[in-house]
């Protein structure tokens, strides 16, 4: 019985001494459960003990725990450290407290007692009491270390063939072991001996801290050898503390070594060695509430992340994670919302230091959404704080939230232009207010330059926004006499992208020629003063229109700069090849157009290996012992580089040995770059922009019989990255492929307007006088599906397909054979291969027409209120499932009050465009069931609104090309194809009504572009293509008609297209205005000169 209630009272009074509740009126219970006070267990402990000396020495470390409680009461509030790495206090008693506690430290020395724990007692009270040399001698007997349960050894990998050099895995540490609660006590005071050995060894030898971090290195060993089992939460969603409750001396003493160590290896060892010690910590503070110890975690917290981002190792984006997560806790649990002129430093640290991390990532713009995250948050913490503000502008930006990010500018401007109306200048011009209630010159000047920038750049922008963006400029140009050089030349570029942007969509005729030509003075300026890629690419576009300035051979010089400079910018590549086309360099434009497109794939492939490396998978050349991709240094690859003499060169510290504070998080911060960089669906609109134009190219040189079979090649480089087998699901069972865009330009007599102006629907500028391929936008993509016209989805292998979308990888881009660049370049247009790739193509589409019988399913309405009489509609046949309700559920076009529900059948248009070529139409097949709704509307809702329209595009750029083929089974269904995926598309009435007007049915045509001019009542290509044909009807008024249209064209939207000031010169001459007609004559002569193959503002874009 003794000896029952000997182990039970050994037990309690070390599960009290674990607990660490020093000051709870019941830390233990007897055998029959009853509560015991600390004096009533230690009464008991001694009774029944065997060994006496071993509870006084428990009551006796009870007693100096509570006198160091009082002495330093911890803090729940962060901001008020003085040196946030002070180590010199901990564990160390008040002069006024150390006569008792001098005292307790007599009578253990009384007991002369060998036990460990006694003389791990005496070391604690010999520290307490300032007397680290005492301390040592009587830690020194102490090891408790070797009564803990051995853990497993460490498994060591190598290979089988000893002769491979430096080829061995490297070891695989066991895992750690958990500590049950019979050697949780002993674990406890095995981490107390080594850090109370460390903590006197600091103070002995305070210039060595070496001896000190060989103690807390054995005390880490301990700690990566054992572990405590996580507690399980009792509700889910909840964290569950228990773990930490019943250990708290024991986390104690482990926080202290974990600190102290941090401290120390952060001051003098390399930030590598340092990163260890790291997540030894993070291994353990899982168990620890965000209250404990803030002050300290805060700073373990800031220096941790400040070691990823400074070494960026493998699989660091989940570790660097979890850290923030831990952080955001911790202030959200000591940190409060600032009175009335305060600020809350800590929460703004902590966003710079997220922020830091997301750039160290690459900046990528789909990888924002965790920091935008921690913004968020951060407002409910601050005041109105520029800080926050000035990155949640920026991270809203690159991630597509263009309109909050506008708002948030907008505030941004407010809240910084108040604060300095409210405080007062110093003698440099400098606010006096503290630092963190405004902004600095430099600050303000950089974020309204990105501003302006951002609202120049943004797609959904207009003229409202332009104008805005040139106040935020004028509002810099009276902040810039504390500025330097550089970001002069950065708001001069700004200033001349805003006046650029504002001529283009201010569509003011007096106002565009002033704006054009000082925009050109102010970029050329910013290439003076600081000659930038970004500058070099603006200047380049400015100096390329047709302005009194234009200057082609400056242009390309400065875009050639541009290329230099920042070669992995397909932008630049794309804009110089665009240039050397409009001087007919059809050889030189060739050869850039070559190069960008390996560019571009260089650069996926490096985007791909940069997603590897976050998930910590490092893609390595085995060819040259090199790794993927140009990123920072890894840890093991600074380790690798040698000085002269052939030693390591160190890796510096994390922060100085002499450092009282942190450094301030915004000096890990980036410059911020001149445009964000672009996202991996960008990256693909870009590339396939790239493929536009040498199609585009190809065309001119060649002819639409030269490029036919290159759309096969496009499908196959597109049909890589979509996904085939989600086109099943998607629910569209009349074609199952897909093809790609075909440029379009002029192949008819200069004297038909309906065939001169034929293909402005595909957004070229051509004039008669000179053949040339034409365009159409483009977007980027998330997720399309396409099926290759060769093959189907059905007898096509799984592996010929790869996904991409917003939670897939980017597959490798398939490096194309230099037999399908001499296709796309146009070199081998007479090959029997690409007659049968043509072949191919054309019997798919002659095929899917014959099959289905005209699937266009139109909005299918028509516009009334005297637009047009006649029933011009497109008829589904029976073979073509019944979308007619989803496009009307689904589409915010929805005129049905002012449109006819009469339908032409396209049959009979098939029948008219079989007689034309002497051909027999082919009976259609049985028709195909429709498709179950549920399936229809995931397939509408799979697809957003630009991969619609890119997609929708693409297929009517090929209709041109068929159609100036004079193939118009294939023209019709490319159109049908391109209605059905995107219904709001105006280009898909416009290239239907050049299809009637080949089929000579001019009524309907004109009634098509009416639908297109509704759609979009500015639409350059539809209003020229009705122009076109109202001049040739010479109906009684549509000459005057078509003069005022194109008087309003050339003025607005029009006003760069050569066939619009060709148009009007025709209508003036019918009107008798031949000095107008002349003057309309010469204009379109200069713009055609020069008109390249594609526009320019559409392949590459006004703004980068």
């Amino acid at each position: 019985m003794a000896d029952l209630k000997d182990t039970h009272y050994r037990t309690q009074v070390h599960a009290a001494l674990l607990a660490g509740q020093w000051t709870s009126p019941a830390p233990a219970r007897t055998p029959n459960g009853s509560p015991l006070s600390w004096s009533e267990l230690f009464r008991k402990a001694k009774k029944h003990s065997k060994h006496a000396d071993v509870p006084e020495a428990a009551s006796q470390t009870h007693f100096l725990s509570l006198l160091l409680a009082s002495t330093n009461p911890p803090s729940k509030e962060l901001g008020n450290e003085e040196d946030p790495f002070a180590l010199g206090h901990e564990c160390v008693l008040l002069e006024e407290r150390r006569e008792d506690a001098q005292k307790a430290y007599e009578l253990l020395q009384q007991l002369s007692s060998s036990d460990e724990f006694v003389k791990q007692a005496m070391a604690f009270f010999a520290f307490a009491l300032d007397r680290p040399s005492e301390c040592l001698e009587h830690v020194a007997g102490v090891a408790f270390a070797d009564a803990l349960p051995l853990t497993c050894p460490t498994l060591l990998v190598t290979p089988a063939d000893e002769k491979a050099e430096k080829m061995s895995i490297p070891s695989v540490p066991a895992a750690p072991v958990d500590v049950e609660d019979g050697s949780a006590w002993l674990f406890m005071e095995a981490l107390r001996s080594a850090c109370l050995k460390g903590m006197a060894q600091e103070r002995t030898a305070p210039d060595s801290p070496s001896k000190a971090l060989a103690s807390y290195d054995k005390g880490l060993s301990l700690l990566r050898s054992f572990a405590i089992p996580k507690a399980l939460p009792a509700q889910p969603g909840r964290t569950s503390f228990e773990s930490f409750t019943k250990y708290r001396e024991l986390w104690r003493w482990a926080e202290c070594l974990l600190w102290r160590s941090i401290v120390l290896s952060a001051q003098h060892w390399p930030a590598e060695k340092t990163l260890s010690v790291f997540r030894t910590y993070a291994a353990h503070s899982v168990h620890w509430p965000p209250t404990f110890q803030p002050a300290h975690r805060s700073t373990v917290c800031a220096l941790y992340l400040r070691a990823l981002v400074k070494l960026r190792p493998a699989a660091w984006s989940a570790e660097m994670r979890s850290v923030v997560l831990e952080y955001r806790a911790i202030l959200s649990a000591s940190t409060r919302f600032p009175s009335a002129g305060e600020r809350n430093t800590p929460v703004e640290e902590f966003v710079d230091l997220c922020v830091a991390a997301w750039e160290a990532g690459g900046s990528v713009g789909d990888q924002s959404s965790w920091v935008l995250d921690i913004l968020w948050w951060a407002t409910r913490l601050t005041f109105n704080s520029p800080r926050i503000l000035r990155h949640m502008a920026r991270l809203l930006h690159v991630s597509g939230d263009h309109t909050l990010a506008v708002r948030v500018v907008r505030l941004y401007v407010q809240v910084v232009q108040k604060a300095r109306e409210t405080g007062a200048l110093d003698a440099q011009g400098e606010d006096t207010h503290d630092e963190g209630m405004t902004e600095r010159d430099t600050l303000w000047v950089d974020t309204l330059v990105q501003g302006a920038r951002m609202l120049c750049r943004i797609p959904c922008g207009g003229v409202r926004e332009a104008r805005e963006a040139d106040a935020l400029v004028a509002r810099v140009r009276g902040r810039l006499g504390n500025v330097n050089d550089e970001l002069v030349a950065s708001v001069d570029l700004a200033d001349g992208i805003c006046k650029f942007v504002l001529a283009i969509r201010g569509q003011e005729p007096g106002e565009r020629g002033a704006l054009l030509s000082k925009s050109v003075d102010l970029l050329l300026r910013s290439v003076e003063r600081n000659p930038t890629p970004s500058a070099c690419f603006h200047a380049a576009l400015a100096l390329s229109q047709p302005i009194p300035e234009r200057n082609l051979e400056k242009a390309i010089e400065l875009c050639r700069h541009a290329v230099e400079a920042e070669p992995r910018e397909v932008r630049h590549w794309h804009l110089l090849a665009l240039l050397e086309a409009k001087l007919g360099e059809w050889k030189k434009a060739k050869g850039v157009l070559e190069a960008a497109i390996e560019v571009s794939e260089d650069v996926e492939l490096r985007t791909h290996a940069d997603e590897l490396r976050e998930d910590g998978v490092v893609p390595r050349d085995f060819g040259n012992g090199h790794e993927d991709g140009d990123q920072t240094p890894t840890a093991s690859a600074k380790d690798a580089k040698k000085d002269a003499n052939g030693s390591a060169d160190p890796s510096p510290t994390l922060i100085d040995s002499a450092a009282r504070c942190l450094p301030p998080a915004a000096d890990l911060l980036l410059r911020v770059p001149d445009h964000p960089r672009a996202t991996p669906r960008e990256l693909f609109d870009h590339a396939l922009q790239l493929r536009m134009t040498q199609i585009a190219l190809t065309e001119r040189v060649e002819g639409a019989e030269g490029v036919e079979a290159c759309w096969l090649e496009v499908f196959e480089w597109y049909s890589q990255r979509r996904d085939t087998f989600a086109q099943a699901r998607s629910g569209r069972p009349s074609i199952d492929t897909r093809l790609t865009s075909s440029p379009a330009f002029f192949d008819t007599d200069p004297n038909d307007s309906s065939q001169v102006h034929g293909d402005m629907a595909d957004g070229s500028s051509a004039l008669p006088i000179s053949n040339a391929p034409s365009h159409a936008p483009s977007s980027s993509l998330d997720a399309t599906t396409i099926r290759s016209p060769a093959r189907s989805s059905l007898d096509r292998p799984a592996e010929a397909s790869d996904t991409i979308g917003p939670g897939s990888s980017v597959p490798t881009s398939v490096r194309r054979s230099s037999k399908e660049k001499r296709r796309m370049s146009g070199e081998s247009t007479g090959s029997p291969d690409r007659d049968k790739k043509g072949k191919r193509v054309q019997q798919m589409l002659k095929n899917q027409v014959h099959k289905h019988q005209a699937r266009i399913n139109t909005i299918s309405k028509k516009i009334g209120n005297g637009v047009a009489r006649s029933s011009l509609s497109l008829h589904r046949s029976v073979s073509a499932p019944d979308l007619h309700a989803v496009l009307v559920r689904a589409g915010p076009y929805q005129a049905s009050s002012i449109h006819s529900r009469r339908r032409i059948s396209f049959s009979s248009r098939s029948r008219v465009s079989e007689k034309v070529r002497g051909g027999s139409p082919t009976a259609p097949s049985s028709p195909l069931p429709p498709l179950p709704t549920s399936a229809t509307e995931s397939s509408h809702d799979n697809r957003n609104a630009r991969e619609r329209r890119l997609l929708s595009d693409l297929w009517l750029m090929s209709a041109a090309t068929f159609r100036r083929l004079e193939k118009l089974d294939q023209t019709r269904g490319a159109i049908q194809e391109a209605e059905t995926l995107d219904e709001e598309n105006e280009a898909v009435w416009v290239q239907l009504g050049l299809y009637f007007s080949t089929l000579g049915e001019e009524g309907n045509a004109i009634e098509a572009f009416h639908k297109a001019l509704f759609i979009a009542p500015d639409d350059v290509p539809a209003t020229v293509h009705l122009c076109g044909l109202y001049l040739r009807s010479r109906a009684p008024g549509a000459v005057d008609l078509a003069a005022g249209m194109l008087e309003a064209l050339t003025r607005g939207a029009g006003w760069d297209g050569a066939e619009a000031w060709y148009l009007l010169a025709r209508a003036c001459r019918l009107q008798g205005r031949s000095n107008r007609e002349r003057e309309c004559l010469l204009f379109a002569l200069g713009l055609a000169e020069v008109r390249g193959v594609r526009d320019v503002g559409v392949a590459v874009g006004w703004c980068l």
